[in-house]
């Protein structure tokens, strides 16, 4: 049975533990925004010995900054033995879960900790995960992804600061500059890092306006970097024939690990750029790592999950549609989507250009 936190108590019981295991499996940017917690466990708990339970393709982002148990969300019968072995010789005293759903919570009850501290049944994504706590937070009075995790932070009795800790060492920072300088990307002048997105993303723009604005940057003078994972590299070969060798424009699709796209933000944030596109983990890991961001919003709520920080901004589409937000894989309304087809290329670029100037 699931009782209610006792917050008063909570800050002694979370002081007291020994191993902490942190559970946010997915996705970058979900694992981006409860990043404040692993600082507020160390201000609450100096002692305690602090893991997190995380997809494996992102445990390499964290992985020098925490001990790490990587869950194969692939192949979850393999790499289940394994990780209940890691589970059990970590023996955690306590699991804090800030994802919600099922998976987390069958994770978290499996790893034998007494004390399971789930998210108030209210803010579950999936209801059995408040059955499978121990105990859970009260209902968060916070809407943004992070302000959540802060919130969280206070009840362990830790300040509640915004800190994304990664930690990039001067070598990974310099292997950043690198494959910057590889693509021929100069050093002077403002940069554009157009995070692409996949046409099957209904928070992607359509790759016909992706590559339009990539144009029209590039014809104002700019130069765009055009960045984007394993998952956009499959759009390499539309990129490339709407773009057709233009100057000023650089692709880098499946090019960077997870780890070097950070340290590839962190040295952009030290430079006149800006890095844009739709709400994604690549967004939010640029904003952790004080870069220049602007965000374009169609079907989901940048109140909630928006780029956060004070060099992060939203673009939002102006039409009011009965269906926003939406949390749908798939789009249903009448013009699919609308929310983001009524975002122009020149709409967006000027807004760019406005971003760009600021001081």
């Amino acid at each position: 049975m699931t009782h209610r936190l006792d917050v008063d108590a909570l800050p002694a019981s979370i002081a007291r533990a020994r191993r902490i295991l942190i559970v946010r499996l997915s996705s970058i940017g979900d694992v981006v925004h409860t990043l404040p917690l692993l600082t507020a466990l160390r201000e609450a708990a100096p002692q305690a010995e602090v893991s997190w339970l995380v997809q494996a393709s992102i445990a390499p982002l964290i992985e020098p900054v925490v001990r790490t148990l990587p869950f194969d969300r692939a192949h979850p019968w393999r790499s289940l033995p394994t990780l209940r072995r890691r589970l059990r010789d970590f023996a955690p005293e306590v699991t804090l879960d800030l994802q919600g759903n099922t998976k987390s919570a069958v994770l978290a009850a499996s790893s034998g900790a007494s004390l399971r501290i789930g998210l108030h049944a209210d803010d579950c994504r999936e209801w059995p995960n408040a059955l499978l706590s121990t105990h859970c937070f009260p209902k968060m009075s916070s809407q943004h992804a992070v302000e959540r995790t802060l919130e969280s932070a206070r009840w362990l009795g830790a300040s509640g600061i915004p800190s994304f800790e990664l930690g990039f060492t001067r070598e990974e920072r310099s292997a950043a500059q690198d494959a910057l300088d590889a693509l021929g990307i100069p050093q002077e002048g403002p940069v554009v890092c157009l995070n692409a997105g996949r046409t099957t993303d209904l928070r992607s723009w359509p790759l016909d306006r992706q590559t339009a604005l990539a144009i029209e940057l590039a014809g104002r003078g700019h130069t765009v970097l055009i960045q984007g994972g394993p998952a956009e590299e499959a759009d390499s070969p539309a990129w490339r024939a709407a773009l057709n060798g233009r100057p000023r424009i650089h692709l880098a699709l499946g090019s960077w690990r997870l780890r070097l796209l950070g340290a590839v933000y962190s040295v952009l944030a030290e430079r006149h750029h800006l890095v844009v596109g739709g709400d994604s983990g690549p967004l939010h890991l640029a904003a952790a790592t004080g870069a220049r961001t602007l965000g374009w919003y169609g079907p989901q709520d940048p109140e909630r999950t928006g780029p956060y920080g004070p060099r992060a901004s939203v673009l939002l589409a102006d039409t009011a549609l009965p269906c926003r937000p939406c949390l749908r894989r798939r789009c249903h309304f009448e013009r699919p989507v609308a929310c983001l087809r009524d975002l122009t290329v020149a709409r967006v670029a000027d807004r760019i250009e406005a971003r760009i100037s600021e001081s």
